[in-house]
């Protein structure tokens, strides 16, 4: 059975990406679950396209690098009060505290602007 679905996978390259995205979508949501829902704490952003999981203690890419994103997501789910759900952009912001003592205050697009209203658009 093995051997047919790598063989199946090599024959269908678009459909097996397609059941891994859709999969992993699946997976992402779980974990957003566990730790409280698909949004950011610290803005409350809802796009799951700018949603990361956060290492609240920071080494997340050193892990990422050396586990991988699957043994990584199973971490959160085991352990999910070291992990918290951040926008990229305040999640970056977390970066910057922890790492250089810098702090940002983060707020939301309002839409005033003519780019933010593309943006809020999209």
């Amino acid at each position: 059975m093995r051997n047919y679905m790598r063989e199946w996978r090599i024959r269908n390259p678009d459909k097996a990406s397609a059941i891994d995205r859709r999969a992993k979508k699946k997976f992402k949501i779980r974990v957003y679950t566990a730790l409280g829902g698909a949004a950011c704490a610290s803005c409350g952003q809802t796009d799951d396209r700018t949603l990361e999981i956060n290492h609240k203690n920071g080494g997340g890419g050193k892990e990422y690098g050396r586990l991988g994103w699957k043994v990584v997501m199973l971490r959160v789910l085991k352990h999910p009060a070291d992990y918290n759900v951040l926008c990229r952009v305040c999640n970056a912001a977390d970066y910057l505290k922890r790492v250089f003592g810098v702090s940002y205050k983060i707020e939301p697009l309002t839409g005033t602007a003519p780019a933010a209203r593309e943006l809020l658009a999209r």
